[in-house]
């Protein structure tokens, strides 16, 4: 008889109904809301085929994460998300979470972030700021601008351009290749400059401080949080028939996180034949470990 393929929603179903973890979601929601967590959690991982290859308490421990947050994680509503990155999770805080646990400060009277046209700067002062047209609405998208006012007077904005939101979100983001970065540039570039002026100048509740610090990490069942480090790849020609990305793949790669950093990058058939050989050589590596 064929060994049974367990589905990840098996997994975490599995985990779910663990007694530690039956007993963590009972402290920490009602009956009502614990299914709509299973079920929200579900549907996330469901959505999304990298899931199978993910430790499913990396994602257990990134929506309770969220849960915790009170900020629902269906990716759509852009409030936080969960992104596979390699054998982890990674929870992502969402612009419009960000606004949200701003708002529940009870300081802020006003926070929103925007996009910037072409034509809308009409001049830079150093001192006092950029002075924006905002009539203009023709011109292509050239960079983002998040502003808030306190309810005791204090406003401040901040502007980032299209290439430097770019480049933040390389160095910063593990997944930028092939993550929110990507598919959702406006919502990303966004929480950026939201992220950096609340940071930088507005007032942060505790709960808010916990969610920036948890952004983009990989917790672990103690619900303590990682940043794996973003090594951008630089892959280097050498003078041999193979290609860049094939001689990467079959020399240089020597753990999952560093592989899927290319994946994007292997347009040929002997390419991809390495990438999945590699992947599963990375898999079968892990599995020894683990049992030893």
């Amino acid at each position: 008889m064929a060994n049974e393929v367990v589905t990840i929603s098996k997994k975490i179903k599995n985990y779910l109904d663990t007694p530690e973890l039956t007993e963590r979601l009972q402290q920490a929601m009602t009956p009502q809301k614990k299914e709509i967590f299973k079920t929200s959690l579900l549907n996330v991982v469901n959505s999304n085929s990298l899931f199978e290859k993910v430790n499913p308490l990396s994602i257990i421990q990134s929506a309770l994460v969220a849960t915790t947050l009170d900020l629902p994680i269906n990716s759509s509503l852009g409030y936080a998300y969960i992104i596979p990155y390699g054998v982890n999770a990674q929870f992502q805080l969402g612009y419009k979470g960000l606004i949200q646990l701003a708002q529940r400060t009870g300081q802020y009277q006003t926070i929103s972030a925007s996009e910037v046209k072409e034509g809308q700067i009409i001049s830079f002062d150093p001192l006092k700021g950029i002075e924006f047209d905002w009539t203009k609405t023709d011109g292509e998208v050239i960079g983002y601008v998040a502003y808030f006012k306190l309810v005791n007077g204090f406003e401040k904005y901040l502007y980032m351009s299209i290439k430097e939101l770019e480049a933040h979100g390389a160095k910063y983001s593990k997944t930028y290749r092939n993550g929110p970065w990507k598919t959702e540039f406006d919502a990303m570039a966004k929480k950026t400059v939201l992220k950096q002026l609340i940071s930088k100048f507005g007032i942060m509740s505790v709960e808010m401080q916990d969610a920036v610090v948890k952004d983009q990490q990989i917790i672990d069942k103690e619900g303590n949080g990682e940043y794996a480090d973003n090594n951008n790849i630089i892959i280097k020609a050498e003078k041999d028939d193979r290609s860049e990305v094939l001689k990467y793949i079959q020399d240089e790669v020597e753990t999952i996180e560093s592989l899927e950093q290319v994946v994007n990058e292997c347009n040929t058939d002997e390419e991809r034949e390495a990438y999945d050989k590699k992947y599963e050589e990375l898999q079968d590596k892990i599995v020894v470990e683990e049992e030893v």
